[in-house]
């Protein structure tokens, strides 16, 4: 539902940036303000993605006071639906017992056997869930109340922890964004996840962008990089013990609600030039004559394979050789009693 709504409200700014000089009537207000305040309802760090709307000129709304009345309504909405509790920090707050300290059982880790025990009888194939050293068993204590107040007293400390965090779990949220199945035990080879990462900044790069100027490409790094230190600081704080560094028991699909925002700082007009997917050399000249000295609206536009007729059959070919890899992952880790009998 989460990764849905953001999607939405991306893609319904998207919508009213292209459409150049139309402009956004109650209707619309009222779908982006609903919205907005049902993701942040979901989850409340993904309610970020609202400052997609700052992407929106001012024209699109016939007067700046009214863009700055909407906006006004827009974060209102959405600072009293993430702050009230609706649903997500009433749950989190019985989870954790009402701020106070609780302790949970962590993933216990096996000496000698280098392999995570993450249920009663069975080892996991990989080292994909990244956890602090320590004696099988272990209890490691959630206290969220002191772990907010470690991240105030210590803030050069957290963003080290940050640091560290992203350095020491790439690998696993590359490929739990792509295909992490089971009970978080069962990932897909690193070079199928490495293949559909590459395949999609791939498809990005190719994307054709008109209109995307510096400033609109700066926001979207910042709310990207605000969504992931959210996402990150959420579940350090009601998931980790108090200090804890690197941050666990985070995995890459709790990015996926963000990364469209990502992908779209690849888009450009340069790349999608130069491989001759915009039309023919003569039409490629005349658009960028028309765009230059004039700001045309943000657009995104569909892809053309005009003289690259095999580009969607190796496209296809990708996809179904991840779609077997993954099938085959989960026969073999779920099934391996069927499998080991040839």
């Amino acid at each position: 539902v989460t990764t849905g709504l953001s999607f939405l409200f991306v893609a319904l700014i998207l919508r009213y940036l292209a459409a150049e000089g139309e402009k956004i009537g109650g209707k619309g207000i009222a779908r982006n303000l609903a919205v907005a305040a049902m993701l942040a309802a979901a989850k409340q760090p993904y309610a970020v993605v609202a400052l997609t709307f700052f992407l929106l000129p001012v024209s699109r709304f016939g007067s700046l006071r009214r863009y700055l009345t909407v906006a006004a309504g827009l974060f209102g909405v959405v600072a009293i639906v993430a702050l009230s509790g609706i649903p997500g920090r009433v749950i989190a707050q019985k989870l954790a017992g009402s701020g106070q300290a609780t302790a949970t059982k962590a993933l216990a880790w096996v000496p000698g056997d280098e392999k995570w025990e993450t249920s009663p009888g069975h080892r996991s194939q990989t080292l994909w869930l990244p956890q602090q050293p320590h004696e099988p068993e272990a209890i490691n204590p959630i206290d969220p109340a002191g772990q907010k107040k470690f991240i105030l007293e210590h803030p050069a400390r957290f963003i080290g922890i940050l640091y560290n965090t992203l350095g020491h779990s790439l690998d696993l949220y590359l490929t739990s964004l792509v295909g992490l199945f089971g009970w978080i035990d069962t990932p897909l080879p690193p070079w199928a996840a490495y293949l559909y990462v590459t395949g999609m900044v791939l498809l990005a790069l190719s994307l054709p962008v008109r209109g995307m100027r510096l400033y609109h490409k700066m926001l979207l790094a910042g709310i990207f990089i605000t969504g992931y230190v959210l996402v990150e600081t959420a579940l350090y704080v009601y998931c980790n013990p108090v200090g804890c560094d690197p941050i666990t028991a985070i995995q890459g699909r709790y990015f996926i609600a963000i990364a469209p925002l990502f992908f779209l700082l690849l888009g450009n007009r340069a790349v999608p030039a130069f491989l001759g997917r915009l039309g023919s050399r003569e039409e490629r000249k005349g658009n960028m004559k028309k765009g230059r000295g004039k700001k045309s609206p943000v657009q995104v536009t569909a892809i053309s394979w005009d003289g690259h007729p095999g580009a969607p059959l190796w496209a296809m070919t990708g996809a179904l050789v991840l779609l077997l890899c993954s099938v085959y992952v989960i026969l073999e880790r779920f099934y391996v009693i069927l499998l080991s009998s040839f």
